[in-house]
């Protein structure tokens, strides 16, 4: 993660210090997002539903070139649900993307990849029962790793995105407990890794 993110410093400041004809843009962007969360082992009914973010966008484009690069720092928020509990995600998200695109009259079609960093700002543990005994835990990390894959197209100023965002790794650690078995007295628990896979739709503004 350190290595991560001593890169990212290094080509958000490459991205800056850009030749003399670079076009160099800044935005907003915002837009909704649909996490599919996947557990390791079935052990709870898990489902999904929206969220958002927003947040400053920086665009570098060569021109001549369909070459660009673009770095943004988003305020993520979304909901998931585990049987009857909901589990808020709150992340900062620094997505770092290279972009290669053509014009097609006065929209520009381009398809983009590249890592992203999110930083945990919400709660990291999440703690709910049914009864005194029975007691369940989701655990989610301080940061996460992943990858963005998708595609776009610009008309003057507005930009439409949508992407495929996959982690790098587990994005959380859910632990199911149930204190006795009501046939053996024993105690009962269970453990899965969690991973949210995450479709986002995203519409920016440059000025």
């Amino acid at each position: 993660m350190k290595k991560f993110l001593s890169l990212l410093f290094v080509v958000a400041a490459l991205m800056i210090a850009t030749p003399s004809d670079a076009q160099v843009r800044f935005g907003i962007k915002g837009g909704l997002n649909v996490s599919d969360m996947s557990l390791s082992k079935d052990i709870l009914e898990s489902s999904n539903r929206l969220g958002f973010f927003v947040g400053p966008t920086l665009k570098v484009t060569l021109p001549l070139t369909g070459l660009s690069a673009d770095i943004s720092a988003l305020y993520n928020q979304s909901e998931s649900k585990l049987e009857d509990e909901t589990i808020t995600h709150k992340y900062i998200d620094v997505p770092l993307n290279a972009r290669f695109g053509f014009g097609i009259g006065p929209v520009g079609v381009f398809a983009f990849a590249g890592p992203q960093v999110s930083f945990n700002v919400g709660n990291e543990n999440f703690n709910w029962s049914n009864t005194d005994d029975y007691k369940n835990t989701f655990q989610m990390k301080k940061s996460l790793f992943s990858v963005n894959v998708g595609a776009g197209f610009t008309v003057s100023k507005i930009q439409l995105t949508a992407n495929y965002n996959i982690p790098i790794g587990n994005t959380g650690n859910l632990s199911v407990g149930e204190a006795f078995n009501n046939t053996v007295g024993s105690a009962i628990t269970g453990k899965s890794k969690v991973r949210n896979n995450t479709w986002q739709v995203g519409l920016a503004y440059f000025f």
